[in-house]
């Protein structure tokens, strides 16, 4: 009546032995990743900063006549991804090794290696520079201190089959940009708390914000600025034609004193903001273009208290190499006063 002992039992299932293939296969992606890990620190223990400081010297030299100097060191990493870091370089004026043109504290370039080596397209992932100080002069003949550096980046940098740029992400902080303009007459400096700028590249609309302040003894001007638009640009087609640079649903604030104005408090907002530049020296065939511009502003000028100021304007263009300036219906309200006189202008 019984049956034989364990005939109604199941058998516990025995774990089946790793397949010979697969077994290998495990070896051989710990042998790859082992291998990786080791060429990834061998190049960054081989990387010879000193070296890229010689090359980079001697090509700034060769190509711009300007003499380029690293005080600090030039650095590799490979993880998280690929970045180069630089810390405290200095760059002269063309031709004048002893006067500083430009100088930065820190900078960092991140690239992304899967689009360069599938398609030959340069995605930077990110570019971050800190303490970067610039001296902008232009001489009353329009000769500008960066004509030598806008010739190259009109005409391509001399390669018509140059790879596509773009940039994911750009950030630059405490900017100090000096600018010496004998022609127009303008003096001093703008400093830049702040400036980033998501997806740049040619035909994306890329997210750009600025946040500044201008100290110019001439005009006198002491204002805090904040910028929010989105910009494009188009490449240069052919080589050598103007770069077309657009800005979209500008928002621009203005605090502070200029313009002759103490209090000075005003709000520009634009549909569009189009402009470019030719490469002749000076950019004397720049062009600037506005659609749809409506200006909010307040501010006490020589007695008179402009208390609610309104401009529009469907379109202002000015072409310099033309010296042509355009309006478009233009409409102008102000409201203020004048001691114990009040006033509304339009």
């Amino acid at each position: 009546m019984h049956s034989p002992v364990g005939s109604d039992l199941q058998r516990a299932p025995c774990a089946s032995p790793m397949r010979p293939w697969a077994r290998r296969s495990l070896y051989a992606l710990a042998a790859l990743a082992l291998l990786a890990a080791g060429a990834a620190k061998w190049l960054v223990l081989s990387f010879d900063g000193e070296r890229v400081k010689r090359v980079t010297i001697d090509w700034m030299h060769v190509h711009y006549d300007r003499e380029l100097a690293f005080d600090g060191t030039v650095e590799l990493q490979l993880w998280p991804q690929p970045q180069v870091a630089l810390r405290d370089v200095r760059l002269s004026e063309a031709g004048q090794p002893q006067r500083r043109f430009a100088s930065i504290a820190y900078a960092s370039l991140a690239v992304r290696l899967e689009p360069l080596l599938r398609r030959g397209e340069i995605e930077i992932d990110s570019v971050s520079a800190e303490g970067l100080a610039v001296l902008l002069r232009r001489d009353e003949q329009s000769r500008l201190n960066v004509d030598d550096l806008l010739a190259r980046v009109a005409s391509g940098g001399g390669e018509p089959t140059s790879p596509v740029i773009s940039i994911e992400r750009l950030v630059l902080r405490n900017l100090l940009l000096q600018v010496d303009d004998a022609l127009d007459g303008v003096q001093g400096r703008l400093a830049v708390d702040e400036l980033s700028l998501d997806r740049f590249g040619p035909g994306v609309p890329s997210p750009l914000h600025i946040r500044a302040t201008a100290n110019l003894t001439q005009p006198a001007m002491n204002a805090a600025f904040e910028l929010n638009a989105r910009l494009e640009h188009q490449a240069s087609t052919p080589p050598g034609a103007p770069t077309v640079m657009r800005l979209d649903k500008v928002a621009l604030q203005v605090r502070g004193r200029g313009f002759e104005f103490e209090g000075l408090d005003g709000r520009l907002q634009a549909d569009v903001v189009e402009f470019d530049a030719g490469a002749a020296p000076g950019l004397a065939a720049s062009r600037v273009e506005l659609g749809n511009v409506q200006l909010q502003f307040s501010g006490l000028r020589r007695g008179l208290k402009g208390e609610k100021g309104q401009l529009g304007l469907a379109r202002l263009q000015r072409a310099v190499s033309q010296r042509k300036l355009v309006f478009d219906k233009l409409v102008l309200r102000l409201e203020g006063r004048h001691q114990l006189t009040t006033f509304d202008l339009n």
